[in-house]
């Protein structure tokens, strides 16, 4: 039993080993991928910044000529996303949420070499905020127009930066059969580029060589550890495999898998009813504790998310009104932008569990953090279609702009 634990500890050493060759080949090749392929990538960034920025400033003169909150019409400047931000009407929440939203979004998930891919879901996003921002007939055809405008757009910046088609002339042909001119900074990179490739191929070949030697190294010891252990345990083999019921044992632990999966789950309904009994939860409550984790929720680093509970005949909310959690009281979502602390848009919970109560004291839990057209009656969901504002003095949020709500 000695020496079987030294071959597998042998064994061990070796396959760390070619792994940690393994490895070294694979950082000599990434860093020499890297450095011929680095500059197109810092290219197609280049190109995409320079679309969103187009993009984003025409979406942006869209808002601010169709939305309420501005008096006059300012022009943007478009240089850059700095001037863009600065440019925006400080009484304009609509265009300032707008315009935070796509500021630091680059799509980099789409892997490399996928502009097109990049700028077509950007417009796509674009397209579902500004359908968020208001309603009517009259906004949509002016966000399908808005879209065309967005999709020319598009082309045409990306026709404008495409590299030229390589197409056979004259002047290849003589320049095919009497060489390139020279240069010298060229010819530098090339050499260059050539002394790099050359040296991963050598080591690349010692590495090879390297793990071609260690196989043979491990095969021959492996089978005379193999000879060995044959000769000294071959009885003791023979007298386990006669006298341990091994299908018995299989089959007891088969059974003991199955009876401990049914107990668990007992064991968890259990835990659910006594939750429910001891603090008599309602059934909406444990609908909504069991369907928890169908919540749709996409992660932003910059923004920090609190539920809310309102106070009667109070126009502000207290810190300790504050959750990590929604819940039938704690029905307001607020989004707080940590670039800018002090100020937070409000909403209502999108799942319509939390719902039913703020929806029988509409004059408790609506009235004061929120605007309606008409009172909820028979209706099972709220809607936000315009989200407050909230700005932060004395540790309190005081409401600036109500939550435009609709009920269904």
């Amino acid at each position: 039993m000695r020496n079987a634990k030294h071959i597998w500890l042998f064994t061990d050493y070796r396959r760390d080993t070619l792994i940690q060759g393994l490895l070294l080949i694979g950082l000599y090749l990434g860093f020499g991928g890297q450095l011929l392929h680095g500059q197109d990538e810092t290219q197609i960034n280049s190109r995409f910044e320079t679309a969103k920025l187009e993009i984003l400033c025409r979406s942006l003169d869209f808002i601010l000529l169709h939305t309420e909150s501005s008096q006059t019409y300012v022009s943007l400047d478009c240089r850059s996303l700095l001037s863009l931000r600065e440019g925006i009407p400080a009484d304009n929440t609509q265009a300032t949420y707008f315009f935070s939203l796509f500021e630091d979004k680059t799509y980099a998930s789409y892997g490399k070499n996928k502009l097109r891919q990049r700028v077509d879901k950007l417009i796509s996003d674009i397209e579902v905020e500004l359908k968020k921002l208001k309603s009517g007939s009259e906004w949509r055809e002016g966000v399908q127009v808005l879209l065309l405008e967005l999709k020319n757009m598009k082309n045409r910046l990306l026709e404008a930066s495409r590299p030229p088609s390589t197409e056979t002339s004259p002047e290849t042909e003589t320049l095919f059969e009497t060489g390139p001119p020279s240069n010298p900074s060229s010819s530098d990179i090339s050499s260059t580029h050539m002394t790099i490739l050359y040296t991963l191929i050598i080591l690349l070949a010692g590495g090879l060589f390297y793990l071609y030697w260690q196989n043979r190294q491990l095969q021959q010891e492996l089978l005379d550890y193999e000879d060995d252990l044959d000769q000294k345990y071959s009885r003791l083999d023979n007298r386990m495999d006669t006298s341990t019921p091994i299908k018995d044992y299989q089959s007891l632990v088969l059974k003991f898998n199955f009876l401990n999966d049914q107990l668990n789950a007992v064991i968890q309904e259990v835990q659910i009813l006594k939750n429910r009994n001891q603090y008599k939860m309602s059934a909406e409550e444990l609908f909504a504790q069991r369907t928890e984790h169908l919540e749709t929720y996409t992660h932003n680093p910059s923004v920090q998310i609190y539920y809310a509970k309102p106070q009667a005949n109070q126009n502000y909310l207290e810190p300790q009104a504050l959750a990590t959690e929604p819940s039938l009281d704690h029905i307001y979502k607020v989004e707080i932008n940590l670039e800018d602390p002090d100020q937070a848009y409000l909403k209502i919970v999108d799942r319509r569990e939390y719902h039913h109560k703020a929806l029988k004291h509409p004059e408790e839990m609506l009235s004061h953090f929120c605007d309606y057209s008409h009172e909820p009656y028979n209706h099972t969901r709220i809607l936000s279609i315009e989200p407050g504002l909230l700005e932060k003095k004395n540790q309190n949020w005081i409401l600036l702009k109500k939550t435009r709500v609709t009920f269904e």
